[in-house]
C-alpha cells in the first residue's frame, strides 16, 4: 500500500534552459574543444548544466541513459515508498516445518542467511523436516533455490561459503555488534516452494534496513536485479512511465523506459535527467537526507571510486554513471558541492566507452574548477546488511 510522506512530489518540475553560443561560456567552449580533440561527431553527444545559468548542447535530444536510469528509479522508489521504508520476511514453524515468507521484496543476501540461522539456533531451533519458501524468492540478486538451499545447510558449506561466513563474523566483531556469530547448526530434508503459510504459527518477523541505506549500496555498485525487481514488487513499468510523463511534462516520444535498471534501450533526454536528479535531491532534503546518502561520491565509492582518483574533482561530486558497451553508450550525471547547486549531465554514444569516460572526466574537471566545488564530507559508507534490521520474536 502506498503511504503519504512529507516530501510530496512536485509534478510541475521545470527548468528554463537558456541557449548560449559556443563562445559565451567557458564550459561551452571547453565542450566544443573536447569534441574536436577526441574527434567526436557532435550529433551523437549531449550535455546540460544548471546553476546560476542553465545551458546545454543537444539537451532535448533523446538519449539512452544506461545506468543513469537508476536515478529515475531511485526517485520513483523514494516517492512511492518513502526513504525509510522497510521490507519484511516472516518466519513460521508448524509441525516442525519452517516457513520463510517474503511478504514484499526483502533481499535475502548471504549475511542475512547467516543472521537468520544464528537467530534460529539462539531460539533453540536446529532440526526441521522441510523448509518452505514462496515462489521467486530472491537470494543474492537472483532466484536460485539450489544456491539458497546450500547456504541454509551449514553442513554442506564449501570453502567459499565458509570464507564468506568468516568475513561476516569479522565485520560483526569490528563493528562491535551484539549479534550471535557461532557457526550455525541447521538440518532439514528439502527446500520446497509453497503458496500456503501457517499465519497463526508466526515465530519471528525480520524487517530490512531502511530503503535509502539499501539504495546507497545498490547504486554504488549499480545492481540491476534490485532495481528491476523492486519496481515489480509494488508497481510496474507502465505506472513508472506514467509517473515520469506527468512529472516531466513529457510523453513516450521523449521518455520511455523498458527497465528500471537501464539494461535495455531506455529513452530520455539530458534535461529530463537533470530535472530528475534535482527532484530526487529536493525529496531527500525534505526528509533530512542528501544525495550522498543514496548515490556514490566521485573518487570514493563503488563504480565512481576510480573516477578522478586523488585529483580534483574527487569527493566534490555525487552522482551516477552508466555504461552500455554493446550500444557504445556512456553517461554521467551529478551534482557539485558548490553554493549554487550546480547539476550536470553528459551523454556520449557511438564511441568507445573508455574514450567517452576520458572525455567526461576532462569536462567535469573543467566544470568543477569553474564553479569552485568543495569536497563532500565523507562518511562510513560500508553498508552491512544485518546492522539495521528490526527483529520481532513471537
Amino acid at each position: 500500500m502506498k503511504k503519504t510522506f512529507i516530501f510530496t512530489i512536485y509534478l510541475t518540475v521545470s527548468f528554463l534552459w537558456l541557449k548560449f553560443p559556443a563562445n559565451a561560456n567557458h564550459t561551452n567552449n571547453r565542450w566544443f574543444e573536447l569534441l574536436n580533440k577526441y574527434n567526436f561527431d557532435k550529433k551523437n553527444h549531449t550535455y546540460c548544466f544548471s546553476g546560476k545559468k542553465n545551458h546545454d548542447f543537444n539537451g532535448t535530444k533523446t538519449i539512452v541513459p544506461a545506468s543513469v536510469s537508476k536515478v529515475y528509479s531511485t526517485l520513483f522508489f523514494v516517492n512511492e515508498l518513502g526513504p525509510t521504508h522497510r521490507t519484511t520476511i516472516q518466519v513460521y514453524l508448524k509441525d516442525n516445518d519452517l516457513y520463510l515468507e517474503n511478504t514484499s521484496d526483502f533481499y535475502f543476501v548471504s549475511e542475512r542467511v547467516f543472521f537468520l540461522l544464528n537467530k534460529l539456533n539462539q531460539l533453540g531451533y536446529s532440526q526441521f523436516n522441510n523448509i518452505y519458501i514462496n515462489d521467486n524468492f530472491p537470494f543474492n540478486w537472483k532466484t536460485n533455490n539450489l544456491s539458497l538451499k546450500q547456504y541454509l545447510s551449514p553442513h554442506s558449506w564449501d570453502d567459499k561459503i565458509k570464507a564468506e561466513f568468516q568475513r561476516y563474523s569479522d565485520k560483526i566483531f569490528k563493528r562491535k555488534l551484539i549479534i550471535p556469530i557461532t557457526t550455525p547448526t541447521i538440518t532439514f530434508k528439502e527446500l520446497k516452494v509453497t503458496t500456503r503459510f501457517p499465519k497463526s504459527a508466526l515465530i519471528m518477523k525480520v524487517q530490512s534496513s531502511p530503503l535509502y541505506k539499501e539504495l546507497k549500496s545498490i547504486n554504488m555498485y549499480s545492481n540491476n536485479f534490485y532495481h528491476d525487481n523492486k519496481v515489480q514488487s509494488f508497481s510496474n513499468m507502465k505506472e513508472f512511465n506514467k509517473f515520469f510523463h506527468t512529472m516531466l511534462k513529457t510523453n513516450a516520444s521523449k521518455f520511455f523506459f523498458l527497465t528500471a535498471s537501464g539494461l535495455e534501450n531506455n529513452l530520455s533526454t539530458c534535461e529530463q535527467s537533470l530535472n530528475t536528479l534535482r527532484q530526487l535531491d529536493l525529496s531527500l532534503k525534505r526528509n533530512q537526507l542528501t544525495l550522498q546518502d543514496i548515490l556514490p561520491i566521485a573518487g570514493e565509492n563503488g563504480t565512481m571510486k576510480n573516477r578522478f582518483k586523488k585529483v580534483r574533482p574527487a569527493q566534490s561530486i555525487v552522482g551516477k554513471t552508466g555504461t552500455f558497451p554493446r550500444q557504445q553508450v556512456s553517461s554521467f550525471v551529478g551534482k557539485m558541492n558548490s553554493t549554487d547547486n550546480e547539476y550536470f549531465g553528459i551523454f556520449n554514444s557511438q564511441v568507445r566507452v573508455d574514450k567517452a569516460r576520458q572525455f567526461q572526466d576532462e569536462l567535469v574537471k573543467n566544470i568543477t574548477l569553474d564553479n569552485k566545488a568543495d569536497s563532500y564530507e565523507i562518511q562510513d559508507l560500508d553498508f552491512f546488511p544485518v546492522q539495521d534490521l528490526i527483529i520481532e520474536i513471537f
